[in-house]
């Protein structure tokens, strides 16, 4: 009997997810097992990021209308149920046995109805678990967003047929769900990094008209109020007043027009105040092979975000390349950079705090636990991750 494996994603992130869909691919492709059949039921915008599958013939791929009307000018939540009820009728159409959900968190309330889905295992990336929230609420417990969040995890719960949740880069919560919930059914998934095979290489420093001399903060990846900007220009600002040799530079696609509009004119009432000021924004969906030349060329990555409390994949790459990095003290991310020596920790609403981290990574020559990182890299392969997924 051949087993049929539905991959869905309805996001059209081509950052984070088109690295994912990515390596479940090629992994699915390197699969000679011709008793699996692989489905992904994907977003269109993915479709110029995907890997070719031509002459395979274990995978194939569809795309959800996300220009239909039951789409547009929806709540989430409408949507969710929309697209359950869309795969459920794929599920039917094509006999599936095991649907994934690439994130499982917006559908938890759907799945909870225990209507749809009824005849096949399903399984998902847990991206929020609210217990790694909660830690970092001390004793404010009983908050609005933790109740609503518990009880709509142990709604999704009441249905059987969810087999599998893989808690992304966090083994805390994976660990403390299963006792929470007397079962088996949480399990860790490492974030993988990822590593282009063909890289581009220019000179960083020339390109964005940066001096030698020049030591590069580095704020990477989708631009949006999470990279805590204000705070970063805040602290900016204040090093180069004793300290001029830092350029800030600011690389990837801004989600936001107006924030970045915020943004610029907080830089323009500053810029003249203040001498030695250097702050370079690349405004662009930024290159997979263009990773590896600006990671290996700048200094420090910044990390402080804002009311941001899951995995990045920025710390990933920051790691693969030997980069210090500095994150916010409340999160996932904080946990993970001490236990591995990745670099520090500060409070995101204290530029002080900020600058007094930066100064001891630079006091300590930028230098980060080797064999910290060297863990860091190898635990979070990409086989790791699909082999997780698809052999689970």
């Amino acid at each position: 009997m051949i087993k049929k494996v539905l991959i869905f994603d309805s996001s059209n992130d081509v950052g984070h997810h088109w690295e994912y869909i990515n390596h479940l691919i090629n992994s699915a492709k390197d699969n000679t097992n011709e008793n699996i059949q692989y489905y992904l039921l994907l977003n269109k915008d993915m479709y110029p990021k995907l890997s070719t599958i031509d002459g395979i013939n274990n995978i194939n791929i569809s795309y959800i209308n996300k220009s239909d009307s039951k789409l547009i000018n929806r709540s989430l939540l409408l949507k969710t149920f929309y697209e359950i009820k869309y795969i459920n009728h794929f599920t039917h159409k094509f006999g599936i046995n095991t649907v994934i959900f690439l994130v499982l968190d917006y559908y938890q309330i759907a799945l909870g109805l225990k209507y749809w889905l009824r005849n096949v295992e399903v399984k998902g990336i847990y991206f929020k678990p609210y217990l790694r929230r909660s830690k970092y609420f001390g004793k404010v417990l009983s908050n609005f967003y933790y109740i609503k969040k518990h009880l709509i995890f142990n709604w999704m719960l009441r249905n059987d047929v969810i087999k599998r949740i893989w808690v992304l880069n966090d083994v805390e919560s994976a660990n403390e769900l299963n006792i929470l919930n007397h079962c088996s059914k949480f399990t860790y998934l490492p974030d993988p990094i990822y590593i282009p095979k063909n890289q581009l290489y220019y000179d960083l420093k020339n390109r964005y008209s940066i001096s030698q001399e020049q030591k590069i903060l580095l704020v990477f990846g989708v631009i949006s109020k999470i990279k805590n900007l204000e705070t970063i220009l805040r602290t900016y600002f204040e090093l180069i007043k004793s300290n001029p040799t830092f350029t800030l530079l600011i690389v990837g696609k801004w989600n936001s027009s107006k924030y970045k509009s915020k943004i610029l004119s907080a830089i323009k009432g500053n810029f003249n105040a203040i001498e030695n000021t250097q702050i370079v924004i690349d405004d662009r969906y930024i290159d997979e092979n263009e990773i590896k030349t600006i990671f290996e060329q700048i200094d420090v990555v910044l990390m402080p975000y804002k009311k941001f409390y899951y995995s990045s994949s920025v710390l990933g790459h920051a790691a693969y390349y030997n980069k210090p990095v500095l994150v916010s003290s409340t999160g996932l991310t904080a946990d993970i950079v001490k236990k591995y020596g990745l670099g520090y920790s500060a409070d995101p609403n204290d530029y002080n705090d900020i600058i007094i981290k930066l100064s001891l990574l630079f006091n300590n020559n930028l230098s980060i636990n080797k064999l910290g990182r060297e863990t860091y890299v190898n635990d979070h392969t990409i086989k790791k991750f699909t082999d997780q997924i698809l052999n689970d």
